[in-house]
């Protein structure tokens, strides 16, 4: 009798261990998964009964870009190699296409050097057509920018030079009359100096710039802020 309720004890302990284990790590989650080569489209048909897992591996820190198709609704999950969750579903924004009647969804994320496992299912009953497709670019970091010159260069306009940063795509410049930068205007470019007209007389405006570069995907990576500085137009 005695050992029956040892086990009876075992077994429920068992029960709720399978029962609160995380999801993405469950044992047998690196065999069921397919290994994945990125740049490819991997279809399946996808339903509430049925959870496809794929497997990546990154050599180096990596913006990784993942979108994921389908006819219907999808459950996506990204794993790390201990089983924890890295993004959810409410970390892809969707698109809907009318004319298909399919729903895209596309998010990206830095993840650093390891092994990661994609969890995608959907949530109903019958099987619709789904699709994977994912890409892996080297991690772009990007140093801060500092100006260099900034003067009133002319009647009502000032020119502005910053340091060059490497990887960059192109830089942002900002302006405002208020620290805060509240209502502050943007321009993009690509070169290290760059002259702005049509300022107001008397007028002190704020300056920062910052670099960006953008991934294959379209995703832009940008780097910090410069630190503000100051310009009277005085001319």
């Amino acid at each position: 009798m005695k050992l029956k309720r040892k086990l009876a004890a075992v077994l429920v302990v068992l029960l709720f261990a399978s029962i609160f284990m995380p999801v993405g790590a469950y044992a047998s989650m690196a065999d069921d998964a397919v290994d994945y080569e990125f740049g490819h489209t991997y279809s399946w048909y996808a339903s509430a009964y049925y959870v496809r897992y794929y497997h990546f591996a990154l050599t180096e820190k990596s913006n990784v870009f993942i979108q994921c198709t389908s006819l219907g609704k999808l459950g996506i999950t990204v794993y790390d190699s201990s089983g924890k969750s890295l993004m959810d579903t409410n970390d892809f924004p969707t698109s809907y296409n009318s004319v298909s009647e399919k729903t895209t969804y596309k998010s990206a994320r830095i993840l650093p050097k390891g092994n990661y496992y994609v969890k995608i299912n959907g949530n109903y009953d019958n099987s619709y057509l789904s699709t994977f497709y994912a890409t892996a670019e080297t991690a772009i970091s990007l140093t801060q920018p500092r100006f260099t010159s900034f003067t009133n260069s002319g009647s009502q306009k000032m020119t502005l030079k910053y340091t060059a940063i490497k990887n960059r795509t192109g830089y942002q410049v900002q302006y405002a009359l208020k620290s805060n930068f509240s209502g502050a205007k943007t321009v993009r470019l690509y070169g290290t100096t760059k002259t702005i007209s049509d300022l107001t007389k008397g007028k002190t405006y704020y300056i920062r710039v910052r670099a960006y570069a953008i991934y294959g995907s379209g995703n832009y990576v940008y780097s910090a802020w410069s630190p503000v500085r100051t310009v009277k137009i005085s001319k």
